[in-house]
């Protein structure tokens, strides 16, 4: 695993670094001359919310992805580029009763990855309902290749 650079808290009030939105804290390193980036946090509003903004002319290229819930109801989650829709991960969750969670993750090493946005579209995460789903995501930007 590389170092890690730096850690920033994301200041939800002042979202003028572009990168990520919401009150969500990041990581970033430097591996072959790309900025690794990992995002978690907490999302339980149905519908869509941007995880990670657009960047002019690059795509959203992630490599790891986690997702729980404590809920024993079922919902579904898709991560999709925002403005095509372009669906790149769906999958439902639900806790089993007596159960800590219901848990997936998937990870891969780059320059490989799980699933890309468009180029210029920001990474959405849609959740069916309004149930708590803890995610973790790990991602670069890359010309639109």
């Amino acid at each position: 695993m590389p170092d890690i650079e730096r850690v920033v808290e994301h200041d939800p009030v002042n979202e003028s670094d572009g990168t990520i939105v919401g009150g969500r804290r990041y990581t970033a390193s430097p591996i072959d001359a790309k900025t690794y980036i990992s995002i978690a946090g907490t999302e339980d509003t149905t519908g869509d919310t941007d995880l990670v903004a657009a960047v002019t002319g690059k795509r959203i290229k992630f490599y790891s992805r986690a997702f729980t819930t404590q809920s024993t109801s079922a919902v579904t989650v898709i991560l999709k580029s925002k403005t095509t829709g372009t669906v790149l991960f769906k999958a439902t969750f639900q806790a089993i009763s007596g159960s800590t969670s219901g848990i997936s993750g998937d990870s891969v090493t780059p320059p490989a990855f799980l699933g890309a946005t468009v180029a210029g579209e920001a990474l959405t995460i849609n959740l069916s309902g309004n149930i708590a789903v803890d995610y973790s995501i790990s991602y670069w930007a890359d010309d639109s290749v």
